[in-house]
């Protein structure tokens, strides 16, 4: 996370938006580390998560609103940074969405996608891993839509589609931890349990039962960090 830091301490801001904002996790880094900026907007279409993100930064200039990012109500080159971080596997088009980020981008203006990927960890963040896997497999299952998280190729692809100037990217870890901590194992435990507690009308609810208990005993013997991200920087 520091090369993160130290990548945005170089950079002013001016007007930004932060794409499947969800809570506000990344606004938080942009605003603590950008050499400034003049207005930040996240937009999700999340009811709960933009009125948790709105609590979250009710004192400061920060705009949360819901909208649809595959046609974004803004006009073109309108920001001059654009980011998406950890959504891509939210997204049921992707392309699209990002073709709508950098429409709205202006010339030269910063384009920051930060993703975690799924190869390549270790077995404490192999856990993290499976564990949003087991959850995403539930999600889609429940309603929602939420795709597994891709390998560190596919995202570094997905960089170089954009077409950007001065490319740059990058593994980083959001948050060093420790795998074993009792407060993080108790935690991660209920969200198994909450997880498959949703699909109790299903049919595959004993098997999700069973999933659950493989990745709690995991957590109980191996512990959980999180999984190392990619992030990618570039100009249009």
């Amino acid at each position: 996370m520091e090369k993160i830091k130290g990548v945005l301490n170089n950079i002013y801001g001016g007007k930004v938006l932060d794409v499947g904002t969800g809570r506000g996790e990344f606004i938080d880094l942009l605003k603590e580390n950008l050499k400034d900026y003049t207005e930040i907007i996240g937009i999700d279409m999340n009811d709960i998560a933009l009125e948790k993100a709105k609590e979250r930064f009710k004192d400061e200039n920060i705009d949360f609103i819901k909208m649809d990012a595959e046609n974004l109500k803004f006009e073109n080159n309108t920001f001059d940074i654009v980011s998406l971080s950890n959504s891509i596997h939210h997204l049921p088009n992707m392309q699209k969405v990002l073709n709508e980020m950098k429409r709205v981008l202006k010339p030269g203006g910063y384009f920051l996608l930060q993703e975690m990927f799924c190869d390549n960890q270790n077995e404490n963040q192999l856990t993290h891993v499976y564990f949003h896997h087991f959850n995403a497999e539930i999600q889609t299952l429940t309603g929602g839509y939420h795709n597994k998280t891709l390998k560190k190729q596919e995202i570094l692809d997905i960089g170089n589609s954009l077409t950007l100037e001065n490319l740059i990217y990058f593994e980083c870890i959001y948050e060093e931890d420790n795998p074993m901590s009792d407060e993080k194992l108790k935690s991660m435990i209920k969200a198994v349990d909450e997880s498959v507690y949703k699909t109790k009308n299903f049919p595959q609810y004993e098997s999700y039962k069973k999933q659950g208990q493989i990745i709690k005993e995991r957590l109980s013997n191996i512990g959980m960090s999180s999984a190392t991200e990619l992030f990618i920087m570039g100009n249009k």
